[in-house]
């Protein structure tokens, strides 16, 4: 028997996204955990977190973060650790360490959970117990590590060592500003924080599992406007994802919209849906133009939920400078100088994931039927060895992606096998 506790992580699908996790009937249940019926645990408080950075100070402490395809890594320590590359997401609440990773440091581990997120399936991970973790760049922090999911094979879409998430549990502690074109993350003591810049507060509220939420509209064609409520989700690579029910409640996919196959992939496999485009997205008086969408058709799992309609994601947001100012519940969006690019879409119909202990084997996992890519000598299970002359493993994954989003012409020699194949891609826009 599973018994289910309203606690929430948002887990990658080359994106992430707000889920929810099961406890096994034999796991040891921490003290903070409140049964509310015979087969109900509701998360109503979580560990103590220290109040280790002065927010009555107008100090601040600014970092630099690595951005991967659209996600942050900050650099933290566990243990005494060398630094571990966690993603900053505010689709989830606590921070998790990769269970791989808890395994290796020797972490306290308590009992098994049962981890669910996007996709439909589930996973297995575990609570962490006394055990805590700092942040590269920000003297005299520390909180609690709760608990420890497997994240490797996600890690494998990325292309990058994924060790661990931090979630709002973190970004409350501060006022948090976001310099995408930077790279900088500023962290502000909340009690003496003012804004006064030309952005826009957005109200946000936080639903029971800590996820901020924000009202927007999705333009669906002329005239045709539907209103909703939408995460915040700064772990989510993409421009926007639209909830199965809202998505039929719209009647969105329909035979005169383009679209394409969804290759999204989290926690709880592979994610059913399909990607298209839409009018637009209205968010604090602006108008963002034609965005990529993902249009869920999953029956359970975070992307099939109703209390919501979607989530924004970094596509959108690196467009903004982002505050997260969550002790005077708003956010705060100001258009940066990446206000008007466009969205694009992948424009060769392959499908990579990088294995190895570096990510340094570029593998095809996927071809789009009608895709340039399908049209050429290349199947799922080739290794992709150069790009242009330049060796794969020394672009890395995130760069392909980006280059595959543009349109232009590719060398690119694979091996299959004992065979080296050469194949010319080029890459045209599809949506």
């Amino acid at each position: 028997m599973l018994r289910k506790i309203a606690l929430s992580t948002s887990l990658l699908s080359v994106c992430l996204g707000a889920g929810a996790i099961a406890v096994g009937s034999g796991a040891r249940v921490p003290p903070w955990m409140i049964a509310l019926s015979a087969g109900t645990l509701n998360l109503t408080t979580g560990p103590t977190t220290p109040a280790t950075f002065d927010n009555a100070s107008d100090q601040s402490t600014t970092i630099p973060f690595e951005l991967v395809d659209n996600k942050i890594f900050l650099a933290v320590s566990v243990k005494g650790s060398e630094p571990l590359s966690f993603i900053l997401d505010t689709g989830n609440k606590w921070a998790v360490i990769n269970l791989a990773r808890a395994r290796s440091l020797g972490l306290h581990l308590g009992g098994d959970i049962t981890v669910a997120g996007e996709g439909e399936k589930t996973g297995t991970g575990s609570f962490v117990e006394g055990e805590r973790f700092g942040v590269v760049g920000l003297k005299s922090f520390s909180q609690p590590l709760f608990l420890a999911i497997p994240l490797d094979d996600i890690a494998t879409r990325l292309g990058h060592r994924i060790d661990g998430l931090l979630g709002t549990d973190f970004i409350r502690q501060f006022v948090v500003d976001i310099d995408w074109i930077g790279k900088r993350l500023t962290l502000r003591g909340k009690a003496a924080f003012s804004y006064a810049g030309k952005g826009v507060s957005l109200p946000v509220t936080f639903d029971a599992r800590s996820h901020p939420l924000v009202k927007a509209t999705v333009q669906l064609g002329p005239g045709r406007e539907a209103p909703g409520i939408f995460l915040v989700d700064i772990g989510s690579n993409r421009a926007l994802a639209l909830n199965s029910p809202f998505v039929k409640q719209e009647g969105i996919i329909s035979s005169d919209r383009a679209v394409l196959p969804l290759r999204a992939f989290g926690a709880g496999g592979s994610v059913r849906g399909v990607t298209g485009r839409i009018d637009g997205l209205k968010i604090g008086g602006w108008v963002l133009k034609r965005p990529v969408a993902a249009f869920s058709q999953d029956e359970k799992g975070a992307l099939a939920e109703t209390d919501k309609q979607g989530s924004i994601g970094v596509e959108v947001l690196r467009r903004f400078r982002v505050i997260f100012d969550f002790e005077r519940d708003r956010i705060i969006l100001e258009p940066n100088a990446r206000f008007d690019d466009p969205f694009e879409h992948d424009m060769s119909g392959v499908a990579l994931e990088a294995i190895g202990p570096s990510f340094e084997t570029l593998r095809v996992v996927a071809l789009d039927d009608g895709s340039p890519a399908a049209a050429l000598d290349m199947k799922v299970g080739d290794v992709v060895t150069t790009i242009n002359g330049r060796p794969a493993s020394a672009i890395g994954l995130s760069e392909i992606k980006r280059l595959f989003s543009t349109e232009g012409r590719y060398e690119i020699n694979l091996q299959r096998g004992e065979a080296l194949i050469a194949v010319t891609l080029v890459t045209t826009r599809r949506l």
